[in-house]
């Protein structure tokens, strides 16, 4: 990934119609690429492997007082 070099003499005014437009533009890609985005991410989550709890999880055994 290329790092990105953002230029250190913009005013604060035009630092923040950058980040407008950013935003703005990442709206309109969620909009847009939602379903197939979503998809993609869940893709790319690791999965569990079971949900049943596993016996070694808690591996001690003592006494309930109540």
């Amino acid at each position: 990934m290329k790092t990105i070099r953002i230029p250190s003499h913009w005013s604060p005014q035009q630092a923040l119609a950058v980040l407008d437009l950013l935003q703005s533009l990442s709206e309109a890609i969620w909009e847009t690429y939602q379903q197939p985005l979503t998809a993609l991410l869940a893709q790319q989550q690791p999965q569990p492997e079971d949900e049943s709890p596993r016996e070694d999880a808690f591996p001690f055994d003592d006494d309930i007082p109540f």
